[in-house]
């Protein structure tokens, strides 16, 4: 399902389409199933994400960690890629980081209804999605 390319000693991170349409429900018990691979969800289409570089996770951990100081003791919660981001009922998304200030973000949800801030880091493997991300943001 995930597939990796070498190239120069790193492994580069593709999204891989499953070829056959799903449901949301369907795609929320392949995620519950799956906890190791991350899923985005477009319109009935599933793309496994897999994990991106050492420079990818640093740079994605590093703003998580000063917007999580810039907000601490604020209403706001910061979020790492863990957290899918609802966008519509045919649409879910892992952003590498996600701020929302909606308290009914929080708990158990199955997805953050009311992003406030968006980031995702780019990379040349992630440029398609983000421009996938953006049609229904």
């Amino acid at each position: 399902m995930t597939h990796y390319r070498r190239k120069e000693g790193h492994r580069k991170a593709m999204a891989v389409e499953h070829r056959r349409s799903m449901t949301v429900e369907e795609y929320f018990q392949l995620e519950e199933n799956d906890p190791e691979t991350r899923y985005e969800y477009i319109d009935g289409n599933v793309y496994a994400m897999a994990s991106g570089t050492a420079n990818h996770d640093t740079i994605k951990s590093n703003i998580q960690r000063i917007l999580w100081n810039l907000l601490r003791g604020s209403s706001c919660r910061v979020y790492s890629s863990d957290m899918r981001v609802y966008v519509s009922e045919e649409r879910y998304f892992h952003p590498d980081v996600t701020v929302t200030c909606d308290p009914r973000d929080r708990g158990r949800v199955k997805a953050i209804q009311s992003p406030r801030f968006i980031v995702e880091v780019l990379s040349p493997s992630t440029e398609l999605i983000v421009g996938r991300m953006q049609i229904g943001i």
